[in-house]
């Protein structure tokens, strides 16, 4: 391949070979953060707000060209390049294309002469990987199967490798940050781009970057509405009601004190006994579950026994039935003459409502 002149570094020439030395950069690999800087904050759109760089840096690599030819013997003078990596080992070609290793101009060299025991066994190590035909960029071998090549110079091209981090900032107040990395020529080229940003909570990623009146940052395609207060937020913050299946933000559901399924409370029935909000398949004839059905209340239950022993002219009551939680109990019975309802108050031990009713009357009469 043509090239402009390189310029030859200073060093001693190694005593297995006579080949020169080289440093070179690829032609329009980026040297300044500035140059790199608009292929990635233009990758970003942010939402009332802006990017930046909020770190950067462009670390020199090392790749080795060896500069090989024929013996002299050979019919035509032939020369050819051979890439390869700090490892020894040949450079894809689809990297070769990608950084322009087949353009490269001289540079100030990076090199310095306690640099050489390590760069003449890197050339060694690439030399002996030549003995396998696959480190041969081109299938065709120009030497022949039977040449020994000469080596006739070795260049060191530096490429640039990015790392850095971009900082979004946003009117609220609100900021947020990624990181990428990569060859800095990808990134210009337009063969690779930065991560997008990923939400932390949602775990959604995009390009696009806003935030959030909390100053949640993430990306449009993480966000929903609450279907109740119309409060944009994220999509994973969102609760469906049980009923209704809308979307809505937790606080606006409460429990069923049956079921514990979570649900609007415009869905719910209040119970005429307990008053509890419940849901309309544990409701029916304005009457919960619960009260309509009740438990056996065992004799010896503290809640009985602190209602019998405030009012014994309920003794004669019997079949005592009902429930209880930490804030209420409704507890039911019957004797011969007819039935009586207890709503008992744990929390202040009063009653709360008390109703009774005659044998032969169905309709509960409310005692004040």
């Amino acid at each position: 391949m043509n090239q402009p002149p390189l310029q030859i570094d200073p060093f001693d020439q190694p005593q297995s070979h006579s080949a020169q030395w080289l440093e070179a950069i690829p032609e329009g690999d980026p040297q300044q953060v500035r140059e790199l800087s608009p292929a990635i904050l233009g990758t970003y759109q942010v939402i009332d707000g802006h990017s930046e760089l909020a770190g950067c840096t462009l670390d020199p690599r090392p790749f080795l060209r060896l500069s090989l030819a024929a013996d002299a013997d050979a019919d035509a003078a032939a020369v050819c390049h051979r890439w390869f990596g700090c490892d020894g080992q040949p450079v894809e070609a689809s990297l070769f294309e990608r950084l322009h290793l087949s353009h490269i101009v001289s540079c100030d060299p990076r090199l310095r002469r306690n640099d050489a025991p390590m760069v003449r066994q890197w050339i060694e190590t690439s030399l002996a990987s030549l003995q396998d035909s696959s480190a041969l960029l081109e299938q065709h071998d120009p030497f022949g199967s039977n040449s020994s090549p000469e080596l006739l110079a070795a260049t060191i091209t530096w490429c640039r490798w990015a790392e850095g981090t971009v900082a979004f900032r946003f009117r609220n107040g609100a900021s947020a940050r990624t990181s990428f990395e990569g060859w800095a020529a990808d990134f210009v080229n337009g063969n690779q781009r930065p991560e997008p940003f990923a939400c932390e909570e949602s775990g959604a990623a995009g390009y696009k970057v806003m935030a959030l009146d909390d100053q949640t940052v993430t990306v449009p395609q993480a966000v929903a509405r609450c279907e109740v207060t119309g409060q944009t937020t994220l999509a994973v913050r969102l609760v469906g009601c049980a009923v209704t299946g809308k979307k809505v933000l937790p606080e606006q559901l409460v429990a069923c004190p049956i079921t514990h399924r979570k649900v609007l409370p415009d869905v719910l029935q209040t119970c005429r006994w307990c008053d509890r909000q419940v849901l309309p398949e544990q409701w029916s004839d304005a009457i919960c579950a619960d009260c309509r059905d009740g438990s056996p209340i065992a004799a010896d239950d503290s809640v009985l026994k602190e209602l019998l022993a405030k009012h014994p002219q309920w003794k004669s009551f019997h079949r005592w039935k009902g429930w209880r939680d930490a804030d209420s109990a409704v507890l039911f019975a019957s004797r011969l003459r007819g039935e009586i309802a207890i709503v008992w108050d744990c929390a202040e031990h009063r009653i709360r409502k008390l109703a009774k009713r005659g044998r032969f009357r169905r309709e509960w009469q409310i005692i004040d």
